[in-house]
């Protein structure tokens, strides 16, 4: 294998740019990201398949891996991470072309990066609303009432209320309305 490599000039990117990948998805810093992704066209991925596309899909699974577990260590819900995970999984089985791979992989980058970037600016809001939004999270099939929320926020409606209309600009019921409509999206 290694002489295989060695004749036909298959450099592979150096792990030090794998790990500058990983570290600007985990501070959710998508343009260092994009810079680092550039310099890995210098390099090969090497022959890891006997075909282009197949080799794209691995790669591309690789990626995701790499990818969904960077964006959890940068703050992503984990269960959510791992949802996406398999979403992206179930997707990259069903492509049938490079094209399809790329934007598959694209896909795979905004999700993650919005994700990180979500997840670091709700460590700004309180911690009352980051109860009940994770709250609302987990609970998404089930009949949600404000009161019950605020309760297990431990505060009071009105002040949950209040918290959600300062912070993002929105009633709790639209919230909630937003975060099915989301989690439908991505099923």
């Amino acid at each position: 294998y290694q002489l295989h490599q060695e004749e036909n000039s298959i450099l592979h990117s150096p792990y030090f740019l794998e790990k500058e990948m990983l570290t600007a998805v985990t501070a959710g810093n998508k343009e260092d990201f994009q810079k680092i992704v550039k310099s890995f066209l210098d390099y090969s991925i090497g022959q890891i398949s006997d075909t282009v596309e197949k080799s794209i899909e691995y790669s591309a699974i690789t990626f995701l891996a790499l990818v969904s577990r960077a964006a959890i260590a940068g703050g992503m819900e984990p269960g959510l991470g791992y949802n996406l995970s398999d979403l992206f999984l179930q997707q990259i089985a069903k492509c049938t072309s490079v094209d399809e791979y790329l934007f598959i992989i694209e896909n795979i980058e905004d999700t993650y990066f919005n994700e990180v970037i979500r997840a670091k600016n709700s460590l700004k809001e309180p911690v009352p609303l980051r109860k009940a939004k994770a709250y609302i999270a987990k609970n998404l099939s089930k009949k949600l009432v404000p009161e019950e929320i605020a309760m297990e926020a431990c505060v009071n409606k009105s002040y949950l209320m209040r918290l959600f209309k300062k912070h993002l600009d929105m009633t709790i019921t639209e919230y909630i309305g937003r975060s099915r409509i989301d989690a439908a999206a991505e099923m």
